[in-house]
Protein backbone atom coordinates (compact mmCIF):
# COMPACT_ATOMS: atom_id res chain seq x y z
CA UNK A 1 0.00 0.00 0.00
CA UNK A 2 2.18 2.69 -1.22
CA UNK A 3 1.64 6.02 0.11
CA UNK A 4 3.51 9.28 0.39
CA UNK A 5 5.03 9.91 3.29
CA UNK A 6 4.41 12.98 5.23
CA UNK A 7 7.47 15.36 6.71
CA UNK A 8 7.28 14.02 10.09
CA UNK A 9 7.41 10.42 8.96
CA UNK A 10 10.48 11.16 6.69
CA UNK A 11 12.59 12.51 10.17
CA UNK A 12 12.08 9.20 11.73
CA UNK A 13 15.34 6.78 12.18
CA UNK A 14 14.59 3.60 10.09
CA UNK A 15 13.93 1.84 13.09
CA UNK A 16 10.93 3.77 14.36
CA UNK A 17 9.86 3.82 10.36
CA UNK A 18 9.87 0.18 10.69
CA UNK A 19 7.96 -0.42 13.68
CA UNK A 20 5.28 2.11 11.99
CA UNK A 21 4.93 0.45 9.11
CA UNK A 22 4.85 -3.33 10.91
CA UNK A 23 1.66 -1.17 13.11
CA UNK A 24 0.24 0.00 9.35
CA UNK A 25 0.28 -3.61 8.50
CA UNK A 26 -1.15 -4.92 11.33
CA UNK A 27 -3.96 -2.25 11.08
CA UNK A 28 -4.53 -2.82 7.32
CA UNK A 29 -4.88 -6.62 7.64
CA UNK A 30 -7.80 -5.91 10.63
CA UNK A 31 -9.07 -3.31 8.70
CA UNK A 32 -9.46 -5.80 4.97
CA UNK A 33 -11.15 -8.43 7.16
CA UNK A 34 -13.15 -6.14 8.09
CA UNK A 35 -14.55 -4.45 5.09
CA UNK A 36 -14.88 -7.81 3.91
CA UNK A 37 -17.16 -8.93 6.72
CA UNK A 38 -19.43 -6.04 5.70
CA UNK A 39 -19.63 -7.17 2.47
CA UNK A 40 -20.32 -10.29 3.39
CA UNK A 41 -22.91 -9.43 5.76
CA UNK A 42 -24.92 -7.34 3.11
CA UNK A 43 -24.82 -10.21 0.62
CA UNK A 44 -26.69 -12.28 2.69
CA UNK A 45 -29.08 -9.08 3.24
CA UNK A 46 -29.81 -8.48 -0.58
CA UNK A 47 -29.84 -12.72 -1.12
CA UNK A 48 -32.36 -13.45 1.18
CA UNK A 49 -34.47 -10.43 2.41
CA UNK A 50 -36.36 -8.31 0.62
CA UNK A 51 -34.27 -6.25 -2.01
CA UNK A 52 -35.18 -3.59 -4.89
CA UNK A 53 -33.62 -6.38 -7.55
CA UNK A 54 -35.07 -10.03 -7.23
CA UNK A 55 -33.06 -13.11 -7.62
CA UNK A 56 -35.06 -16.20 -9.10
CA UNK A 57 -34.01 -19.45 -8.12
CA UNK A 58 -32.59 -20.12 -11.91
CA UNK A 59 -30.10 -16.65 -11.65
CA UNK A 60 -27.95 -18.76 -8.92
CA UNK A 61 -26.80 -21.60 -12.10
CA UNK A 62 -25.90 -18.33 -14.19
CA UNK A 63 -22.04 -18.88 -15.45
CA UNK A 64 -21.93 -15.21 -15.17
CA UNK A 65 -24.08 -15.04 -11.93
CA UNK A 66 -21.56 -13.03 -9.91
CA UNK A 67 -20.77 -10.26 -12.94
CA UNK A 68 -24.50 -9.42 -12.69
CA UNK A 69 -25.03 -9.61 -9.01
CA UNK A 70 -21.88 -7.00 -8.28
CA UNK A 71 -23.63 -5.34 -11.82
CA UNK A 72 -26.83 -4.84 -10.19
CA UNK A 73 -25.55 -3.80 -6.35
CA UNK A 74 -25.77 0.03 -7.51
CA UNK A 75 -29.42 -0.65 -8.28
CA UNK A 76 -29.94 -2.25 -4.48
CA UNK A 77 -27.45 0.10 -2.18
CA UNK A 78 -26.23 3.43 -2.71
CA UNK A 79 -22.75 4.19 -2.89
CA UNK A 80 -22.98 6.62 0.12
CA UNK A 81 -24.22 3.43 2.69
CA UNK A 82 -20.80 1.55 0.95
CA UNK A 83 -18.71 4.31 1.95
CA UNK A 84 -20.12 5.07 5.21
CA UNK A 85 -18.97 1.31 6.21
CA UNK A 86 -15.11 2.33 5.36
CA UNK A 87 -15.49 5.06 7.75
CA UNK A 88 -16.02 3.26 10.77
CA UNK A 89 -14.80 1.13 13.38
CA UNK A 90 -11.32 -0.83 12.26
CA UNK A 91 -11.42 1.06 8.93
CA UNK A 92 -11.78 4.20 11.04
CA UNK A 93 -8.16 2.94 12.96
CA UNK A 94 -6.55 2.62 9.85
CA UNK A 95 -7.59 5.98 8.38
CA UNK A 96 -6.68 7.62 11.24
CA UNK A 97 -3.34 6.12 11.99
CA UNK A 98 -2.00 5.87 8.42
CA UNK A 99 -3.16 10.16 8.14
CA UNK A 100 -0.35 10.54 10.89
CA UNK A 101 2.75 9.86 8.71
CA UNK A 102 1.46 9.43 5.24
CA UNK A 103 -0.34 12.03 2.92
CA UNK A 104 -3.01 10.53 0.23
CA UNK A 105 -3.59 7.74 2.28
CA UNK A 106 -7.58 7.63 2.61
CA UNK A 107 -8.02 7.28 -1.38
CA UNK A 108 -5.63 3.86 -2.03
CA UNK A 109 -7.36 2.60 1.75
CA UNK A 110 -10.74 2.53 -0.24
CA UNK A 111 -9.76 1.19 -3.56
CA UNK A 112 -8.22 -1.78 -1.46
CA UNK A 113 -11.54 -1.82 0.89
CA UNK A 114 -13.76 -1.94 -2.29
CA UNK A 115 -12.12 -4.82 -3.67
CA UNK A 116 -12.44 -7.03 0.25
CA UNK A 117 -15.87 -5.97 0.46
CA UNK A 118 -16.60 -7.08 -2.95
CA UNK A 119 -14.66 -10.28 -2.00
CA UNK A 120 -17.10 -10.49 0.44
CA UNK A 121 -20.10 -9.80 -1.24
CA UNK A 122 -18.90 -13.07 -3.68
CA UNK A 123 -18.44 -15.51 -1.31
CA UNK A 124 -22.22 -15.10 0.05
CA UNK A 125 -23.51 -15.49 -3.36
CA UNK A 126 -21.54 -18.87 -3.69
CA UNK A 127 -22.54 -20.13 0.14
CA UNK A 128 -26.93 -18.93 -0.57
CA UNK A 129 -26.28 -20.73 -4.13
CA UNK A 130 -24.73 -23.72 -2.60
CA UNK A 131 -26.61 -24.01 0.92
CA UNK A 132 -29.78 -21.94 0.30
CA UNK A 133 -31.06 -22.44 -3.48
CA UNK A 134 -28.63 -25.50 -4.27
CA UNK A 135 -28.23 -24.56 -7.55
CA UNK A 136 -24.99 -25.87 -9.51
CA UNK A 137 -23.44 -23.80 -12.29
CA UNK A 138 -25.21 -24.72 -15.67
CA UNK A 139 -21.49 -25.93 -16.72
CA UNK A 140 -21.32 -27.10 -20.59
CA UNK A 141 -18.06 -28.92 -20.43
CA UNK A 142 -14.24 -28.85 -19.03
CA UNK A 143 -11.17 -28.45 -20.71
CA UNK A 144 -9.35 -31.90 -21.30
CA UNK A 145 -5.92 -30.80 -19.64
CA UNK A 146 -7.04 -28.63 -16.91
CA UNK A 147 -10.32 -29.40 -16.67
CA UNK A 148 -11.36 -25.39 -16.53
CA UNK A 149 -14.84 -24.51 -17.36
CA UNK A 150 -15.56 -23.51 -20.96
CA UNK A 151 -18.30 -21.26 -20.07
CA UNK A 152 -17.20 -19.56 -16.46
CA UNK A 153 -14.83 -17.57 -15.32
CA UNK A 154 -12.50 -18.84 -12.76
CA UNK A 155 -9.97 -17.54 -10.27
CA UNK A 156 -6.15 -17.50 -11.45
CA UNK A 157 -5.02 -15.45 -8.84
CA UNK A 158 -6.42 -13.46 -5.80
CA UNK A 159 -6.99 -10.15 -8.67
CA UNK A 160 -7.35 -12.24 -11.64
CA UNK A 161 -10.11 -14.59 -13.14
CA UNK A 162 -9.36 -16.45 -16.14
CA UNK A 163 -11.20 -18.04 -19.01
CA UNK A 164 -10.94 -20.94 -21.51
CA UNK A 165 -9.52 -19.64 -24.86
CA UNK A 166 -8.60 -22.57 -27.17
CA UNK A 167 -7.33 -26.08 -26.93
CA UNK A 168 -6.23 -28.55 -28.43
CA UNK A 169 -3.87 -31.81 -27.73
CA UNK A 170 -1.81 -31.25 -25.36
CA UNK A 171 -2.08 -27.07 -25.36
CA UNK A 172 -4.65 -25.42 -23.80
CA UNK A 173 -4.98 -21.45 -23.45
CA UNK A 174 -6.76 -18.73 -21.11
CA UNK A 175 -7.43 -15.20 -21.15
CA UNK A 176 -6.31 -13.32 -18.13
CA UNK A 177 -8.45 -10.51 -16.63
CA UNK A 178 -9.26 -8.58 -13.63
CA UNK A 179 -12.04 -9.69 -11.63
CA UNK A 180 -15.56 -8.56 -10.95
CA UNK A 181 -14.23 -6.42 -7.85
CA UNK A 182 -12.55 -4.25 -9.76
CA UNK A 183 -14.71 -1.50 -11.69
CA UNK A 184 -16.81 -2.93 -15.10
CA UNK A 185 -15.08 -0.74 -17.47
CA UNK A 186 -11.32 -1.58 -15.95
CA UNK A 187 -12.11 -5.43 -15.79
CA UNK A 188 -13.29 -5.93 -19.46
CA UNK A 189 -10.08 -5.71 -21.21
CA UNK A 190 -7.46 -8.32 -21.59
CA UNK A 191 -4.90 -8.29 -19.65
CA UNK A 192 -2.76 -11.44 -19.98
CA UNK A 193 -2.66 -14.88 -22.06
CA UNK A 194 -1.54 -18.18 -20.41
CA UNK A 195 -0.53 -20.89 -22.71
CA UNK A 196 0.45 -24.15 -21.47
CA UNK A 197 2.59 -26.98 -23.39
CA UNK A 198 2.90 -30.51 -22.36
CA UNK A 199 5.41 -32.47 -23.15
CA UNK A 200 7.07 -35.64 -22.59
CA UNK A 201 10.33 -35.58 -20.76
CA UNK A 202 12.01 -37.58 -23.98
CA UNK A 203 10.53 -34.88 -26.06
CA UNK A 204 12.25 -32.05 -24.46
CA UNK A 205 15.80 -34.18 -24.49
CA UNK A 206 15.30 -35.13 -27.87
CA UNK A 207 14.30 -30.84 -29.20
CA UNK A 208 17.38 -30.24 -26.83
CA UNK A 209 19.45 -32.73 -28.88
CA UNK A 210 19.63 -31.20 -32.03
CA UNK A 211 19.76 -27.71 -30.36
CA UNK A 212 16.67 -26.14 -30.48
CA UNK A 213 17.25 -23.26 -28.07
CA UNK A 214 13.97 -23.20 -25.47
CA UNK A 215 14.28 -26.69 -25.16
CA UNK A 216 17.83 -26.71 -23.96
CA UNK A 217 17.21 -23.85 -21.75
CA UNK A 218 13.62 -26.18 -20.43
CA UNK A 219 16.29 -29.42 -20.18
CA UNK A 220 17.97 -27.68 -17.66
CA UNK A 221 15.69 -25.84 -15.88
CA UNK A 222 14.12 -29.85 -15.47
CA UNK A 223 17.51 -31.09 -13.92
CA UNK A 224 15.74 -34.11 -11.95
CA UNK A 225 16.20 -37.49 -13.87
CA UNK A 226 12.79 -37.88 -15.20
CA UNK A 227 11.48 -40.94 -16.25
CA UNK A 228 11.10 -40.36 -20.59
CA UNK A 229 7.73 -40.73 -20.36
CA UNK A 230 6.71 -38.42 -18.17
CA UNK A 231 4.82 -35.56 -18.45
CA UNK A 232 6.05 -31.92 -18.51
CA UNK A 233 4.64 -28.52 -18.65
CA UNK A 234 6.08 -25.74 -20.15
CA UNK A 235 3.80 -22.45 -18.98
CA UNK A 236 4.00 -18.78 -20.50
CA UNK A 237 2.25 -15.65 -19.39
CA UNK A 238 2.22 -13.30 -22.04
CA UNK A 239 1.34 -10.14 -20.50
CA UNK A 240 0.19 -8.04 -23.33
CA UNK A 241 0.60 -4.34 -23.96
CA UNK A 242 -1.93 -1.71 -23.46
CA UNK A 243 -2.66 0.61 -25.69
CA UNK A 244 -5.34 2.27 -24.23
CA UNK A 245 -5.03 2.64 -20.23
CA UNK A 246 -7.69 4.82 -19.03
CA UNK A 247 -9.46 1.86 -18.62
CA UNK A 248 -6.67 0.00 -16.85
CA UNK A 249 -6.81 0.08 -12.87
CA UNK A 250 -3.15 0.12 -12.37
CA UNK A 251 0.38 -0.23 -13.45
CA UNK A 252 2.05 -3.96 -12.67
CA UNK A 253 4.99 -3.43 -10.56
CA UNK A 254 7.65 -5.00 -11.13
CA UNK A 255 7.73 -6.67 -7.50
CA UNK A 256 4.39 -8.06 -8.37
CA UNK A 257 5.45 -10.35 -11.59
CA UNK A 258 7.39 -12.83 -9.40
CA UNK A 259 4.29 -13.04 -7.26
CA UNK A 260 1.57 -13.46 -10.19
CA UNK A 261 3.76 -15.92 -11.53
CA UNK A 262 3.63 -18.10 -7.91
CA UNK A 263 0.17 -18.01 -7.88
CA UNK A 264 0.16 -19.10 -11.48
CA UNK A 265 2.56 -22.05 -10.85
CA UNK A 266 0.10 -23.07 -8.00
CA UNK A 267 -3.00 -22.16 -9.79
CA UNK A 268 -1.85 -24.72 -12.62
CA UNK A 269 -0.33 -27.01 -10.40
CA UNK A 270 -3.35 -27.90 -8.45
CA UNK A 271 -5.36 -28.14 -11.59
CA UNK A 272 -2.94 -30.67 -12.98
CA UNK A 273 -2.28 -32.67 -9.21
CA UNK A 274 1.20 -32.42 -10.13
CA UNK A 275 4.21 -30.73 -7.96
CA UNK A 276 6.05 -27.46 -9.00
CA UNK A 277 8.69 -29.22 -10.43
CA UNK A 278 6.90 -30.60 -13.19
CA UNK A 279 6.37 -26.83 -14.46
CA UNK A 280 8.56 -24.32 -16.28
CA UNK A 281 6.91 -21.05 -15.91
CA UNK A 282 8.43 -17.91 -17.92
CA UNK A 283 6.90 -14.72 -17.44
Amino acid sequence: MATKEDNKFKQKKSEEKEVIYDKVMQRFETGMIYAFNKGHQLGFILLLSDSPVEFEPDFFAQPDSLKVFISSLEHMVSNELIEDSFRKDAMLVLINFTRRYFEGGYPKIKDFATRFYLKGLGVALDQVRENVVQKPYKITGRSRMLNVPYNKDFTVTPAFKGSFSVESPRYEEWDIQWDETYPKAMGSGLIAKVLVHQFTAKEIKDYAAVDAKTYRMVKDFFSAPFADDELLYLVRLDLLAMVDISNFPRIIEANEYQIIKMAIQKTISNRLDVDSAHLFITV
